[in-house]
């Protein structure tokens, strides 16, 4: 999943898109104010943008699973609806690279940011656009 062309905090001003983080317990967090929400819905945690999926949803709270580090997460801290779910990108260009769990690919990470460790709320694109691959559909392959 492409997260940089997801919607920022920053640039979303429909008020309805927001939950606010109720409580913080480890990767877990608890959103107010998302009636509306969907079971799986990719959710932006905090002010860093953490990527969370929604895994409970009762009246207008939300059980969040985070998928990054969560310390520096507080309540009152913004929580935006995305209204898609938690996907991943398919194509020649995941051969051969090493992604992590939410498929930001490592070494792009590690070229952006030079250092060993993924950044809280990091954006990268999963597979280039730019590079053009080879390939010559055959009716032989069987799937």
């Amino acid at each position: 999943m492409d997260f940089s062309k997801l919607p920022k905090i920053r640039d979303e001003d429909r008020e309805s898109q927001f939950g606010y983080v109720h409580g913080v317990s480890g990767p877990v967090v608890t959103a107010s104010n998302m009636a509306g929400a969907a079971m799986y819905e990719l959710v932006r945690v905090g002010h860093s943008e953490l990527v969370g999926e929604i895994i409970r949803l009762e009246g207008d709270m939300a059980t969040v699973q985070v998928y990054e580090e969560t310390s520096g997460v507080s309540v009152g801290d913004p929580v935006l609806r995305t209204g898609k779910p938690l996907s991943v990108e398919l194509g020649p260009g995941i051969m051969g690279s090493i992604f992590d769990g939410i498929q930001r690919p490592l070494k792009d990470i590690s070229d952006t940011t030079q250092s060993i460790y993924i950044p809280r709320g990091i954006n990268v694109t999963a597979l280039s656009k730019d590079i053009k691959w080879e390939f010559n559909p055959s009716k032989s392959i069987k799937v």
